[in-house]
């Protein structure tokens, strides 16, 4: 009997050995998992804040391409004209920069996109190059209907373009 009852209590002892090893084994298993979905969810988190930083940027950088141009048209001293031009190119410069470095992490699914915005940035900074070699007499003549048909819209647009691919 005595036998039977330290074969018992080993066998218990095994047994519940066995079981809190196997206790032991699952909750480090769901520790490594729930480490592992914090990694991801932490690289997402951080890939997203970098792509509406670069967003952000890009929609003020937008934003004062247009207003540099307005001033620079509205200018009437040359001296002043030329220093709006100065701003308005590095905020283009600015522009291609963050163009660059987002093109660099577009989703796939947002690649056509993308790319349509970057045509209409194209295009924004194309229909100001005649506007920019105005004169003093031809930019008094011309400039206001020329901000008000041309130049406001579409930078209006272009902004609204980079709003809707950061609610996409």
């Amino acid at each position: 009997m005595e036998q039977s009852g330290r074969q018992t209590r080993r066998l218990l002892l095994f047994g519940f050995g066995g079981l809190l090893v196997l206790l032991a084994f699952t909750g480090f298993y769901a520790f490594s998992v729930l480490k592992t979905i914090q990694s991801r969810n932490e690289r997402i988190r951080e890939d997203y804040v970098r792509r509406e930083r670069i967003l952000e940027q890009l929609r003020a950088d937008m934003y004062l391409s247009g207003t540099y141009a307005r001033d620079l048209l509205l200018e009437p001293d040359p001296g002043r004209a030329e220093e709006h031009r100065k701003d308005l190119e590095s905020a283009r410069v600015r522009v291609e920069s963050n163009i660059a470095a987002y093109a660099a992490i577009v989703q796939p699914d947002e690649r056509q996109r993308f790319q349509d915005f970057i045509g209409q940035v194209n295009s924004f900074f194309g229909m100001l190059q005649p506007a920019l070699q105005w004169d003093a007499g031809q930019r008094r003549q011309l400039s206001y209907s020329f901000m008000r048909d041309f130049l406001l819209p579409r930078r209006r647009q272009i902004v609204s373009l980079a709003d809707r691919k950061s609610t996409r």
